[in-house]
């Protein structure tokens, strides 16, 4: 009796070990594509309609929906005629075309560029 109880504990001792060692041995999962936040993107064009200089913002408002806030950073390139500006020489009423990625509920501006609507606008000459 007392060897059947042991062949038995044996038995069961193998069993248990073998599930214990067969889960040591599976990988990890891996992750999936579809896990990874892919960023797009974006863009806009319209007219400053408000800035914040210390939440360093630009508010742009299209012809459609709503008035977009853009943050810019320290990597954000502003340009007008091929010439680089400072967030300072954003004013409002410019006309912009602003490229930006949506960041967890930021608009952060990869560029901005500023139109020249100067040279569009008829002048009046003397005569």
């Amino acid at each position: 009796m007392k060897k059947i109880t042991l062949v038995l504990v044996l038995v069961a001792v193998a069993i248990f070990s073998n599930q214990a060692f067969s889960m040591e041995k599976r990988p990890a999962a891996k992750k999936t594509a579809a896990t990874k936040t892919t960023q797009e993107i974006l863009k806009i064009t319209g007219r400053v309609t408000g800035y914040n200089w210390s939440n360093s913002t630009i508010t742009v408002s299209a012809s459609y929906g709503n008035p977009l806030v853009i943050t810019i950073d320290k990597n954000t390139v502003i340009s007008k005629a091929k010439k680089t500006l400072k967030m300072a020489d954003i004013k409002s009423g410019d006309y912009v075309t602003v490229t930006y990625e949506a960041k967890k509920g930021t608009n952060i501006a990869k560029s901005i560029i500023v139109e020249d609507r100067s040279s569009s606008v008829p002048t009046k000459s003397k005569k």
